[in-house]
Formats: structure tokens, C-alpha cells, sequence
């Protein structure tokens, strides 16, 4: 059975039953060039909300009926399944593969299918990822052409992601088999370990919930007053001041959302928690600070330095860590 919408062409009869099985479907358009995904009901789905996914069945019906550029598969943390995207590999008008992706999609042995744009594949199977989060590898060098309007690079993701699912599957590669192995060769090969966050028990407490508490004292962000800043300095809170995993921190940022006027898109706020993720800076840095101060901030521009998300009314302390090194950090004034 092949379908056509929007100019992305589905070949459904080549997904893997053990998908379209579970109740983990989607359906998406393109909303201002960005891939959303929707119910069929019309509102957006959420990576976080079993309750606005649906159906197989109910996703493809709902995509012949026209309006959608097609379906998607969301991947949950109680499923065995991982997602291996790999970008910019592809050149769309030749179809040709480049060296790089190619030894990636032998050793998976699993189902490999072109994504939409045509400019790379994506690989599902069986495992977990083995990074802290979902990763996102950007590649260059000789090693790593770039053969589309896309930069190389590596997703991994096995919870509160998504894939658009085309069915354009290799020969060979309709089965679902076990990513265990070349999940392991690309962490060991694109992993830059991080050092570990040296700080006494008493110190860290419930990171999660103290983060929690910390964010609820900030303001929500407003359209036209350096809303995107202050959204940005949330995330960088969680992801880089409590290094809490990808997982709290996203559920920490959908929190704060609803608290913004207006409310963020989903792959907005993905956009600036992966920012967050990747910005320079010490992990952890507000796991030894103690204040029952009501903070209130001054919110860096995305993309700087995460420390530099700083309080307005704060003051330096100096704290001895387990190590007996002195560092110093910010703390509301009391």
C-alpha cells in the first residue's frame, strides 16, 4: 500500500508489526519548517503525554484523509525500542550513502528506513541509549562530507522523542533486531565523558525537587520581554545548574511552560534544552547553594554560558567541596 500527502510518500506495509502494534503513533505537519506532531483530533501531541498518542490505525486514517505531511512513532521509556537518526548522509537526487552511515546501518542489522527529507536514514530496533540523555552528534571533518542542505550528524534517542516513520526501507531491512552493539560503538566513539560532580550528600539533597523549588520562584516568560531568554535560562537551571537527566529537566521546562504567555511550542522548547545541554560550563553548579531568599534573575542570551544565568540579588560564597578545593558560588542574600 503506498500513500501519498504533501509530497512525503509513505510505503506503510513495511513497518514492523511489533510498532504498529502498540498504541505510540502519531500524526505531523510542518509548522514554520519544523516537524509537529499532532492527534487526530487536531492538537498537539507531547513526547511526555501517553494520552495524546494514538493508534496505528488511527494515525493512518486520520493521514489519508489529507492535511498531514505523515506519521510518527513515539518513542516511550517503557517500550525496548531505540532510535538511531543519522543526518546528512544521504544525497536526496542520487540516493548514494555515504561511507560513514553505511557501516552504522550494516552493523544494526534492524529496520532502516529513509527519512522524509530523503537526506539521511533512521534505524529502529531493540535496546536502550546508552548516553546519560538523547544524544545529538554533529559531525564534520574529512570523514563526514556534507552531501545535502542537512549537516551530518548522529541522533539516539529511546524516550520523549519521536520519528517520523516513512516505511522507505533498505532491502533487508524490515525486521526490528538488537541495536545493543553499534549503540555501544557509537557511544564509545562520540562519548566525551564529563567530570563527575564533586559535592557532599548533604549538599545535593533531592536535586530534582530542589530544582523544582527553584524554578517555581522564577517569573514565567512573556512575549516581548526577553521571553525566549528567560525560558532559556529555566532550562540551562536544569540541565547544567542540577544536571538532573534529560528526562527531569524536560519535565521541570513543560512545568514552567504553562506558566509562559504564551505557552512554547514543544520543539521550541526542545530546541532550547538541547542548547542548554551543549553549553559550556560546570555541571552541577547550583547543587551546593542554599538560600530560603526568593531569587530573582538575570537571564544570560541563549547560547552563552550557562553561568552566566546569574541572580540579581545575590551574593559569593566560598564552599569547601569533599576534594578540600574552595570554589566559590552565588546565593541569594539573606
Amino acid at each position: 500500500m503506498l500513500s501519498a500527502r504533501s509530497g512525503v510518500l509513505l510505503e506503510i506495509q513495511n513497518i514492523p508489526s511489533e510498532l504498529t502494534e502498540r498504541r505510540q503513533w502519531v500524526i505531523w505537519r510542518y509548522d514554520d519548517g519544523s516537524k509537529v506532531p499532532y492527534e487526530p483530533g487536531g492538537r498537539r501531541a507531547k513526547s511526555n503525554d501517553v494520552a495524546t498518542w494514538t493508534t496505528y490505525e488511527n494515525a493512518v486514517e486520520a493521514y489519508e484523509q489529507g492535511g498531514w505531511a505523515g506519521i510518527g512513532y513515539m518513542f516511550a521509556a517503557d517500550d525496548p525500542y531505540c532510535g538511531i537518526d543519522l543526518d546528512g548522509c544521504r544525497d536526496p537526487d542520487t540516493g548514494k550513502t555515504e561511507d560513514w552511515a553505511k557501516l552504522i546501518i550494516r552493523d544494526a542489522g534492524s529496520y532502516t528506513e529513509v527519512s522524509p527529507s530523503g537526506t539521511g536514514w533512521k534505524i529502529i530496533g531493540i535496546g536502550q541509549n546508552p548516553f546519560p540523555a538523547g544524544k545529538n552528534i554533529k559531525l564534520s571533518g574529512p570523514k563526514y562530507p556534507v552531501v545535502s542542505e542537512k549537516e551530518p550528524g548522529i541522533e539516539v534517542y529511546d524516550k520523549l522523542r519521536w520519528f517520523a516513520v516513512t516505511g522507505k526501507c533498505g532491502a533487508g531491512m524490515d525486521h526490528l533486531g538488537d541495536l545493543r552493539k553499534v549503540l555501544g560503538a557509537i557511544f564509545q566513539e562520540h562519548h566525551k565523558p564529563t567530570l563527575p560532580i564533586e559535592s557532599p550528600q548533604h549538599h545535593t539533597g533531592n536535586a530534582y525537587e530542589r530544582c523544582r523549588n527553584y524554578v517555581a520562584q522564577m517569573p514565567g516568560a512573556i512575549s516581548g520581554q526577553a521571553g525566549h531568554n528567560a525560558t532559556y535560562a529555566v532550562a540551562c537551571v536544569a540541565a547544567k545548574g542540577f544536571a538532573l537527566p534529560e528526562d527531569k529537566a524536560w519535565s521541570i521546562l513543560v512545568e514552567f511552560n504553562e506558566r509562559c504567555q504564551p505557552p512554547w511550542h514543544e520543539h521550541e522548547l526542545r530546541h532550547k534544552l538541547d542548547d542548554a545541554y551543549k553549553a559550556p560550563g560546570e555541571n552541577g553548579y547550583l547543587l551546593h547553594a542554599h538560600s530560603n531568599v526568593s531569587p530573582s534573575f538575570r537571564c544570560g542570551d541563549a547560547g552563552a554560558n550557562p553561568n552566566d544565568v546569574v541572580l540579581r540579588n545575590y551574593e559569593e560564597v566560598a564552599i569547601e567541596g569533599d576534594d578540600g578545593k574552595v570554589k566559590t558560588v552565588q546565593v541569594p542574600r539573606s
